[in-house]
């Protein structure tokens, strides 16, 4: 499971990434784009987690999410059959 936590900020800064990614597939390229805790690498994710819950006991560090065109899902498999 990832839960994700986040402020005003830290959803207008993922909806401002899903967005381009979005945009992207709309434009027919199948990219990806990155989350990262390193902040010489973006800094989007912080490191802190909540520390009274069991199920939120590893951090992610680097998160990568992937756009995907109907055409390269297909040759990839990735489609329910």
């Amino acid at each position: 499971m990832v839960s994700v936590h986040a402020n005003a900020g830290g959803l207008e800064r993922l909806i401002d990434t899903l967005t381009q990614l979005r945009q992207l597939v709309l434009d027919g390229q199948c990219e990806d784009l990155h989350l990262f805790s390193d902040h010489s690498l973006g800094g989007e994710l912080t490191s802190t987690k909540l520390g009274d819950s069991d199920c939120e006991a590893v951090n992610v560090l680097h998160c990568k999410v992937y756009g995907w065109t109907d055409e390269w899902a297909e040759r990839h498999n990735l489609l329910e059959q």
